[in-house]
């Protein structure tokens, strides 16, 4: 569970000077009151562990945050208090095109993200391939995770496939290994 240990320890150092109380109400009033990137951090980090799906608003305009270390902070409380219930707002981060929290979202959908995900991570892989450049590291091993773990979308999931195949020219050779191996799954006999 987190915080860990060493989190905690962080987040009371970090708090020593201004009357530290672990509650939901002191983190999210410095969500509110502070600019400051150590600030920011360790109050969603203490809010992982005392906070309820309540705060979620205070937390998720931290997320378009300057600073990547409080998107990602923010992102990832938001992630711990709600999980796959919040799918659909993942969803919508992915194809927002803010692109530091599009990989979050892309991640955060492929791991814990439930059926609700999927016409969004189709919209996001259509427009990875119809850029410049190809996929990022990865794409196609958290696509093949997402699917696994939802044989109820197995109808659609030719879709990926087809997208694929017509950019097969521009996939890396380890994604198109990884091509193959989902074409063998998902491609319609």
């Amino acid at each position: 569970m987190f915080p860990t240990a060493r989190a905690r320890k962080t987040i009371e150092m970090h708090f020593r000077h201004r009357d530290l109380v672990w509650s939901e109400d002191y983190f999210v009033a410095v969500l509110r009151t502070s600019d400051k990137k150590g600030d920011l951090c360790c109050a969603c980090w203490g809010l992982r562990e005392v906070g309820t799906m309540g705060v979620v608003a205070s937390i998720k305009p931290h997320v378009s945050h300057c600073k990547p270390d409080v998107r990602r902070s923010a992102f990832e409380t938001v992630v711990h208090l709600l999980g796959a219930a919040n799918t659909p707002w993942y969803g919508e981060m992915l194809l927002s095109g803010q692109a530091p929290v599009q990989q979050l979202a892309f991640a955060t959908l492929c791991s814990i993200g439930d059926e609700r995900g999927f016409d969004a991570l189709q919209q996001h892989l259509a427009h990875l391939l119809a850029g410049k450049g190809g996929l990022p590291v990865g794409t196609i091993a958290f696509m093949q995770r997402y699917l696994q773990r939802h044989p109820e979308i197995r109808a659609v999931a030719p879709n990926v496939v087809n997208a694929l195949d017509e950019q097969w020219s521009r996939l890396s050779p380890d994604e198109q290994r990884r091509a193959t191996w989902l074409a063998q799954l998902y491609r319609p006999s």
